[in-house]
């Protein structure tokens, strides 16, 4: 199986690039809205645990689609390096695939604040509960460490500042050989 994991602040990219590369390529995407989607009607945002829900959950769907030996996999992930848990979650999932015989491509998208600020309020990402304003994209901002990739075996760094998301799909497919 290849997995190819894309990684970054929220509204650098991820999902657009998924799915460009899903439209060129034979890959399966699964964004990390899919389990928040699942689980927030019935266990909402307020629960201590949301977090560790949201990963074991995703961790365990992924870590099955590697039992199963599906062909190949994308997933994105919002990722800030001053949270120890998202570097754990990621290096967690492809230490297990690798260990198991996944090809496993680490891809971080990067971007400055204010693109990710003018992202925050494009239509497109109010039909996946995402970030939606600047004022919320400003507070995540001063809280969290978006610009520091994870140290990682085969990690690939992208600018969506100076890159469209089909070109960096057409660079993750010739990467990954999909």
């Amino acid at each position: 199986m290849k997995l190819i994991i894309i990684y970054g602040a929220p509204a650098a990219g991820k999902l657009t690039i998924a799915k460009e590369l899903a439209a060129i390529a034979d890959v399966k995407v699964f964004d990390n809205h899919q389990v928040i989607d699942i689980i927030e009607p019935i266990v909402t945002r307020s629960y201590p645990d949301f977090a560790k829900l949201i990963y074991s959950t995703q961790s365990s769907i992924i870590n099955a689609a590697v039992s199963a030996n599906q062909k190949n996999v994308v997933i994105t992930f919002p990722y800030a390096a001053n949270l120890e848990r998202d570097a754990e979650f990621i290096n967690d999932i492809t230490n297990k695939s690798r260990s198991k015989g996944s090809s496993v491509y680490p891809i971080f998208l990067h971007c400055d604040a204010d693109t990710l600020r003018s992202r925050a309020i494009e239509e497109s990402r109010k039909q996946y509960g995402k970030i939606t304003t600047v004022e919320t994209m400003n507070k995540m901002i001063d809280k969290y460490e978006f610009k520091i990739p994870l140290d990682i075996e085969g990690n690939v760094i992208f600018n969506t500042d100076t890159l469209s998301a089909k070109d960096v799909a057409a660079e993750i497919k010739k990467l990954a050989q999909l």
